[in-house]
């Protein structure tokens, strides 16, 4: 089917076009959403009207792109994301959440679909990211991933004390290996595992 294209589509056509599509993809999406119509005798003395009217969007967008370029270079979205003990992020940071930060930080929308990101942040760090704004239009943006503190929390062996508990075991071990018998008691091995229960014995005497 042959269409006159009502309105710009990105890498396909521009207002004022005149191609042959195929029949399906006129009948259910470009006619249906008033992006091209049937290049009739009709539609086709239009066409001046058609192509100036798109030169005036074309231009009110691209001033309005401009204006969204210099918003957006030079500033920066901080983000704070958990690191692993390997360096690397839990997750990621993606594009969505960028685009979600700019937005809050320059008070207007941000499409996702405006940043080139190959692949999602998985690292703390710089970044540079560009955005397409269209018509020719880009700027670029800085992205600053910081670590989030976060506590060093393991389990740990139990402890005595201040030591863990095969330390104290071995300690007990060696040091009533050369009493006799009859000296081997709790008392003894209390002091062993707590030395402040000797401190406290000697100040009583």
């Amino acid at each position: 089917m042959k269409v006159i294209f009502l309105q710009d589509i990105l890498n396909q056509a521009q207002a004022g076009d005149i191609k042959e599509v195929k029949n399906g993809y006129a009948r259910n999406y470009l006619i249906p959403k008033k992006l091209a119509a049937r290049a009739t005798p009709d539609q086709l003395q239009r066409l001046q009207g058609i192509k100036r009217i798109a030169e005036e969007k074309r231009l009110k967008e691209s001033g309005d792109a401009q204006t969204l370029a210099r918003a957006i270079a030079g500033s920066t979205v901080t983000l704070v994301a958990r690191v692993a003990n390997t360096g690397r992020l839990y997750g990621s940071v993606t594009v969505v959440q960028i685009a979600e930060e700019l937005s809050r930080l320059l008070g207007r929308p941000i499409e996702r679909r405006m940043m080139v990101m190959e692949e999602p942040i998985r690292e703390p760090g710089e970044y540079q990211i560009e955005t397409r704004l269209g018509l020719g239009v880009t700027a670029s943006f800085t992205v600053i991933v910081n670590s989030q503190d976060q506590p060093n929390v393991r389990v740990d062996e139990k402890v005595i004390g201040a030591q863990p508990a095969e330390a104290v075991e071995k300690k007990i071990i060696e040091t009533i290996a050369d009493r006799p018998a009859e000296a081997i008691n709790e008392e003894a091995i209390e002091t062993v595992k707590d030395p402040s229960v000797q401190e406290q014995s000697e100040e009583e005497s």
